[in-house]
């Protein structure tokens, strides 16, 4: 079978999980929905990311009980409607994951660069890359991660850090309003990093072994999850909550208002180009993992057609919420509502609490 896994080391997976949590954990996000009620999505961010850890401890348990060396392996020991099903559930977190961050950036493009261009211009040069990284497979992935790390990760720590002279703290204020809506918001938020769980379980068959996913995996959640933290609190001091849930692209805007009169430390074309291909990168692994997952399943046995495929779904998916975005209608506040529940809910087949093995 071609399914371009490859071979990989921690460090390239600690990479790749770092890098993918903290473009989905930053990029992946409702404004409009999540600051209704005050500036409290630190928190519940917080609260999704160590769920997130946990899911992966408890599904790492599962599947080393269950004698499978990936999540697919398990998937494909299944009945194979139930294992085709929930491959399909999975597949479509993975593929509104890497859906999320290109709209995200694309607004971006559109609204300050390349002022009213046609979006599908834009994603003619972007949708090929998106073909080209997921088609090549998990170990090119990994190693392109271990080089772009070290960028992106610098890259944020200045555009976060430019804007330190209109930091305000009383803009983070209402912190917390009810337990209720957090627990909401962070059920909502579970959306942006359980795609990087899916991740790292669909292709752990080449990180040569489980506690190398374990550790790498764990890292790269806490690493990625803190800075994404440290943005979203960034922004509470930037604006208001009630700011917040109109502005388009706002960590975009971060880097725009720098309050400076000096141009040569204006970075935030820079910061977008290194954010936009990290983007690309990050939604080029969600698209390989739903790709070997429905492969593994389906008992397909080259991935790069369906790798393919789903780079044209997502680029699709990308123009439609765009359009959706334009128009009024609020596709964005559904996904995000019910997007978690097609990835933590199939997950339950491999928790510990499973009793029944699946036939081999």
């Amino acid at each position: 079978m071609n399914d371009r896994l490859g071979r990989f080391g921690p460090r390239e997976l600690f990479s790749l999980s770092t890098i993918c949590t903290l473009l989905f954990g930053c990029f992946s996000t409702d404004e409009s929905g999540l600051y209704d009620t005050g500036n409290q999505l630190h928190f519940a961010t917080l609260t999704a990311l160590l769920l997130s850890v946990l899911l992966l401890y408890g599904c790492i348990a599962g599947l080393r009980r269950a004698g499978a060396d990936s999540l697919g392996a398990l998937l494909r020991r299944m009945p194979r409607f139930w294992g085709i099903l929930t491959a399909a559930a999975l597949t479509l977190a993975l593929l509104l994951a890497a859906a999320l961050p290109g709209l995200r950036f694309l607004r971006a493009l559109t609204g300050f660069i390349y002022i009213d261009a046609n979006p599908m211009r834009i994603l003619l040069y972007c949708v090929p890359c998106l073909v080209l990284l997921s088609a090549l497979g998990m170990e090119t992935l990994c190693r392109t991660g271990r080089i772009l790390l070290p960028i992106t990760l610098f890259v944020t720590l200045i555009g976060l850090g430019s804007d330190i002279p209109l930091y305000r703290l009383y803009r983070l204020f209402p912190l917390f309003t009810s337990g209720e809506k957090l627990l909401r918001q962070s059920l909502v938020s579970l959306l942006r990093f359980v795609p990087v769980v899916l991740i790292l379980l669909t292709t752990a068959r080449g990180a040569q072994g489980w506690e190398h996913v374990r550790r790498a995996g764990t890292m790269g959640l806490l690493l990625g999850g803190a800075l994404t933290i440290l943005a979203e609190i960034c922004l509470g001091l930037s604006y208001r909550y009630t700011e917040l849930r109109e502005l388009s692209a706002p960590l975009y805007r971060l880097m725009v208002e720098i309050d400076t009169d000096n141009a040569s430390v204006r970075l935030d074309r820079v910061v977008l180009f290194v954010w936009t291909m990290a983007a690309l990168f990050a939604s080029a692994c969600a698209v390989y993992a739903a790709s070997l997952l429905l492969s593994e399943t389906a008992g397909v046995r080259d991935v790069r057609p369906i790798a393919v495929l789903l780079s044209a779904v997502t680029g699709t998916a990308v123009l439609l919420l765009r359009r959706a975005d334009d128009l009024g209608i609020p596709a964005l506040f559904w996904v995000h509502r019910i997007g978690c529940a097609f990835a933590v809910l199939p997950l339950a087949a491999p928790m510990p609490g499973r009793k029944r093995r699946c036939a081999a």
